[in-house]
């Protein structure tokens, strides 16, 4: 089931369903009869489609707007969760480590149950250090919010409190400041920092989807509203600004998710069905350059391993009745 009709997305999405075609006719030629191939090499090109296609975006817009305006949150989570899911289910080598999730985590959780943080962030996980420098801060506040006893706190915090201090742009700043303030219970700084993370985010390298709603806003208090006592979250200055929806932050943190899609995939290509109804794949880590001869430092380096992550993504899909 769809929460939008077919008769709704056909004539907007007629040129993108004739790219996932072609995409997977290509796939299954590739194949050769082999299943797996087949959908390692479809799932690669219908989520970089869905990802980058200008008419499924435009559409997207237009429903996240239509939402906004009639305050009808089923269907602005449904399409903020349609759009981030895209982006997060099908992992490509992006030269990071675990870093890389901070930052779309965030982003996801503004239409995704808390427990997805624990997909991301699994337990056992070393502290990041390859990455942008504000996913490393972020990524390692999450794993001592997460598991507060396997690792140095202390550290932790002074990094992150030097680096909000730094002359690194306002919004990164502000995006480990959000974290620092939930796992310092410091709710002045959360405060402050989420509305800062609205007020610039039309300044950031984000699509125009992403900046008609913050929805890194909406992440941020959602990890706030799970991990601070009651009376701490409730003193939290919500943003005002128009990119941040009171309403549905109330209507977000009440764990209303509807498990319908937004688009229902026809044939040939409904296997992308079950693939975004498929949970999340947990992070998983490796050290790819352990025995090779690189430099110490190499050497030393972890890499997100994106292979077995879509590795147990497509086994999910199988198992869920392909034909």
């Amino acid at each position: 089931m769809s929460l939008m009709k077919i008769s709704e997305t056909d004539k907007m999405l007629t040129e993108f369903y004739k790219r996932l075609v072609r995409f997977n006719d290509k796939a299954r030629d590739k194949a050769e009869g082999d299943m797996h191939k087949y959908l390692e090499n479809f799932l690669h090109g219908a989520s970089f489609a869905m990802y980058s296609d200008s008419d499924l975006g435009n559409l997207c817009i237009d429903i996240l707007k239509r939402s906004m305006k009639e305050k009808d949150y089923p269907l602005m989570q449904a399409v903020m969760n349609f759009m981030n899911k895209s982006n997060v289910l099908w992992n490509t080598q992006n030269g990071c480590d675990h870093s890389y999730m901070a930052y779309h985590i965030v982003n996801y959780l503004s239409s995704a149950e808390y427990e997805n943080l624990y997909r991301a962030f699994p337990q056992g996980l070393p502290l990041a250090s390859n990455g942008h420098t504000m996913n490393v801060h972020a990524a390692n506040l999450i794993l001592c919010l997460l598991y507060k006893d396997d690792y140095d706190r202390t550290a932790i915090e002074d990094k992150a409190k030097k680096y909000i201090t730094s002359k690194q742009p306002k919004w990164d700043r502000a995006f480990v400041a959000c974290l620092l303030g939930i796992l310092e219970e410091d709710t002045d700084l959360i405060s402050e920092n989420i509305q800062v993370l609205c007020e610039l985010l039309a300044r950031t390298d984000v699509t125009s989807f992403e900046k008609l709603q913050c929805q890194f806003a909406y992440g941020m208090l959602a990890i706030a509203y799970n991990n601070l006592p009651q009376d701490k979250y409730e003193l939290i200055r919500m943003p005002e600004y128009k990119n941040f929806d009171l309403g549905y932050m109330k209507w977000l943190i009440e764990g209303i998710f509807t498990k319908e899609s937004l688009i229902e995939f026809r044939k040939p290509c409904e296997i992308l069905n079950i693939f975004m109804s498929s949970p999340i794949s947990r992070t998983l880590i490796h050290q790819p350059y352990l025995n090779e001869d690189v430099s110490a430092r190499q050497k030393k380096q972890f890499f997100m391993d994106c292979d077995r992550m879509n590795d147990e993504l497509i086994q999910y899909v199988m198992t869920k009745g392909l034909k």
